[in-house]
């Protein structure tokens, strides 16, 4: 489990994606001590789902948006359904 904390902006998005390809097996992120992110960090973590990392204490306004995303990436993927 990788625990991140505090503000993740757009920059980020490269230093959370590189353990997670490096490490094998259950991968958690544990994001508790989020305090705020924008939307392409959101879309990351939405997709990251979706490919077998789970998303570890969400607060509930992060749950509510990367649920959100993941419909969006779906309606992207498959857009006559």
């Amino acid at each position: 489990m990788f625990r991140v904390t505090g503000r993740i902006q757009r920059a980020h998005v490269q230093m959370l994606r590189e353990p997670l390809e490096r490490e094998s097996g259950r991968l958690a992120l544990d994001l508790e001590e989020v305090t705020l992110m924008d939307r392409e960090v959101v879309r990351f973590l939405a997709f990251s789902g979706e490919n077998g990392v789970e998303l570890k204490y969400v607060p509930d306004y992060l749950r509510e948006w990367v649920t959100k995303e993941r419909a969006e990436i779906s309606r992207q993927r498959n857009p006559q359904k």
